[in-house]
């Protein structure tokens, strides 16, 4: 790897790039360092002061082997994500001991709203006629009452939203993956997508987060659910709900637990299963949606939010869901293996 111009210290480890602004978006030069650091096999790590927020995209990507976003204080250095101490051993910076959280890490303000985030994979067979974007449509009108207002390959999108455009730029770069933005314009709103084309298919990975004053119950969205899975042939849907800031930006200390709301599980997870064996898993009660799909509410306001991870890993074992495990590392969401999802 020779050094790019957005890099500040390079080592045999990682790339570090440090920021000093409020608000850190993946713009292009660092959606191009993420990749090239994934090409080598080195990670990300990015500094900032404790006031920098990322936006949902960036904080999303900051993902794998030695990334991270690493906070500067003047008590010395923590990961923004984790809050877990960090020190520079040479080559990158580290966890050190002792693993207790750093307190500029837990001693944040308190949130003042919530993200509800939306993270579905939609499936299509191959076609010359296939035009993309549907899905990624449709889950923004029913979260925000209106369909995107534009969309990029970078933060920030200044193209208007346009599903033809967008299909047109898939296809030229297919089969190599493409990795898009979108926003919108009825709530706060920021998607990702990106586009992949597996043996004889091709498929979109969505994560929308859209900011909302109050928490939603799980059963708020069982309809949008029902809507996307009789449209599309959706293989998973999961609707995650966690304390976060008033826009789509993330704060580099805690704003508290979040929790899964609900998890729809496509016609490929439930294939060759009969009624009863879907209808409940353990204690978990599921809804059977027009489509086939079936929509398993996981979580209640004002519940212990492991009790709702919890039985997430109950579903995700009783079932076959497509990418997903038992193990699932609960920060589920990326897309695919290789988590970060950016053009290659």
């Amino acid at each position: 790897m020779t050094a790019h111009p957005a890099v500040d210290v390079l080592t045999d480890r990682v790339a570090v790039v440090m920021q000093d602004r409020p608000v850190v978006a993946l713009g292009s030069w660092l959606a191009d360092v993420i990749r090239i650091c994934a090409d080598n096999g080195k990670g990300l790590q990015l500094v900032t002061p404790a006031a920098t927020r990322l936006t949902t995209a960036l904080y999303a990507a900051l993902d794998g082997p030695d990334t991270r976003w690493v906070v500067h204080t003047p008590d010395g250095h923590h990961d923004g994500q984790s809050g877990r101490p960090l020190g520079w051993n040479g080559a990158a910076f580290v966890p050190v001991d002792p693993p207790a959280l750093s307190p500029r890490f837990t001693d944040g303000p308190a949130a003042p709203a919530w993200h509800l985030t939306v993270t579905l994979q939609v499936r299509h067979p191959v076609s010359a006629r296939l035009l993309l974007g549907g899905a990624m449509e449709d889950l923004f009108v029913q979260l925000t009452g209106r369909p995107p207002a534009g969309w990029g390959t970078a933060e920030p999108a200044t193209q208007p939203w346009d599903r033809h455009t967008l299909t047109d730029l898939c296809r030229e770069r297919a089969p190599r993956r493409t990795w898009l933005c979108a926003v919108g314009t009825g709530a706060p709103a920021l998607a990702t997508m990106v586009v992949s084309r597996p043996a004889e298919s091709v498929l979109e990975t969505i994560r929308c987060t859209v900011v909302r004053g109050e928490p939603l119950e799980a059963d708020a969205l069982t309809d949008a659910g029902r809507g996307l899975a009789a449209a599309y042939d959706v293989r998973q849907m999961l609707v995650q709900q966690a304390p976060g800031q008033a826009d789509t930006t993330h704060a580099s200390h805690w704003t508290g637990l979040g929790a899964p709301l609900a998890l729809l599980a496509g016609a490929e997870a439930v294939a060759g299963r009969r009624g009863e064996d879907l209808r409940s898993v353990g204690a978990i009660s599921a809804s059977r949606l027009g489509s086939g799909a079936y929509w398993y509410a996981l979580h209640s306001y004002g519940e212990d939010p492991a009790q709702a991870w919890s039985r997430l890993e109950q579903v995700i074992a009783h079932l076959s869901i497509p990418s997903l495990s038992a193990q699932t590392p609960r920060r589920w969401g990326q897309p695919e293996a290789r988590s970060n999802g950016l053009q290659s």
